[in-house]
């Protein structure tokens, strides 16, 4: 079984760039609603701070009183207290507060003015952002469909009934055995590594009794599926294509830099969890397919071992017949030389 997994593993590879394309396509499409709409969200909150700064009358003789004020409020009889003052940061904004309130009068409208303004930008802006994120999703889904249909058309292919019957009993017993795993992890306490493997190797049972449902009913023996060596090798199997999947990322990260990684461990980890969900059905598929070449083979031998055996029979009739005659047909052949062989009577004299 490992052998059969690891070769349909990387076999699969040559799918690399479905996952990869159609991610890249949901991706474009959602950058082509996300900038167009983030730039008019930004033009019209520009805009309208324009509009709203050009309605205001500035009145610069308040500020320059203000100011006036300021300086006339400092302690100029101690020089060490006003460098103090002036290098605290809260005077600098209490002052600036000041300034524009003087500048343009109550500015509590402008304020809410302002406030929704942003408002309004920030709101198109997460609106475009949610529907880039959505078309890029979409693209990736339609990815991960595609390459499972072709991954499985390749290794485990099925009919539509079968799959809807895979579909009720996996949803159905999948439940069961995670909500028992569950179950057994938190009873057994001080045995929970016991408990993880028990539920390992039962979660590997179902797998392959689902495979054996829709690949080798009737086909192949129920216990040639249900080995204690498959249902090892399968989680095995499992672990060893999620750290080469795991190791793939690494490495292309490390010679690139994270987001072109992750940009590839998406293609790469989209067909190993594909593959790791298929691979119980790719090797029960495969000993079907073996036992159907071997029943087909005996089929063939037997027909062609009852056609040859009427020509055998005539031809045995006829080595028989033949065998009968060859005596007659000797004994005269012997008749026939003596006869030769005998010297000719002298002509008696008269």
């Amino acid at each position: 079984m490992l052998v059969l997994g690891f070769k349909n593993y990387f076999k699969s590879f040559r799918f690399f760039f479905v996952p990869l394309g159609a991610l890249s396509l949901g991706i474009v499409a959602g950058l082509s609603v996300m900038v167009p709409m983030s730039i008019g969200a930004i033009k019209a909150f520009i805009a309208g701070v324009a509009k709203m700064m050009g309605q205001l009358s500035v009145d610069w003789n308040a500020v320059k009183n203000t100011l006036l004020d300021a300086v006339k409020s400092l302690d100029w009889a101690n020089l060490e207290n006003i460098f103090s003052t002036l290098g605290a940061k809260e005077y600098w904004m209490d002052l600036l507060r000041r300034c524009a309130e003087a500048a343009v009068g109550d500015t509590s409208e402008m304020a809410t003015q302002f406030e929704g303004l942003v408002g309004e930008a920030v709101t198109k802006i997460a609106t475009s952002l949610t529907l880039g994120v959505f078309l890029a999703v979409i693209g990736g889904f339609v990815g991960y469909i595609s390459t499972r249909s072709l991954i499985r058309h390749d290794i485990a292919k099925r009919s539509i009934w079968k799959a809807i019957l895979n579909g009720i009993v996996k949803t159905i017993i999948n439940f069961t055995v995670i909500a028992f795993g569950v179950w057994l992890i938190g009873k057994a306490e001080k045995y929970g590594i016991l408990a993880f493997l028990l539920t390992v190797l039962l979660y590997g049972s179902v797998s392959f009794f689902e495979a054996y449902l829709v690949h080798g009913y009737k086909k192949i023996p129920f216990k040639k599926v249900m080995r204690v060596k498959n249902l090892f090798e399968l989680p095995i199997l499992t672990v060893v294509e999620f750290g080469l999947a795991a190791a793939i990322y690494a490495v292309v990260s490390a010679i690139t830099n994270a987001l072109v990684g992750a940009y590839v461990a998406f293609a790469v980890f989209v067909i190993t969890i594909i593959c790791m969900q298929l691979n119980a059905e790719a090797y029960v598929k495969s000993l079907a397919v073996n036992e159907g070449k071997d029943t087909v083979d005996g089929k063939s031998f037997g027909a062609a071992y009852a056609e040859l055996a009427p020509d055998q029979s005539r031809r045995a009739n006829r080595s028989a017949a033949v065998k009968a005659e060859a005596p007659e047909q000797i004994a005269t052949s012997d008749e026939q030389a003596s006869a030769e062989a005998a010297p000719a009577e002298p002509p008696q004299e008269k």
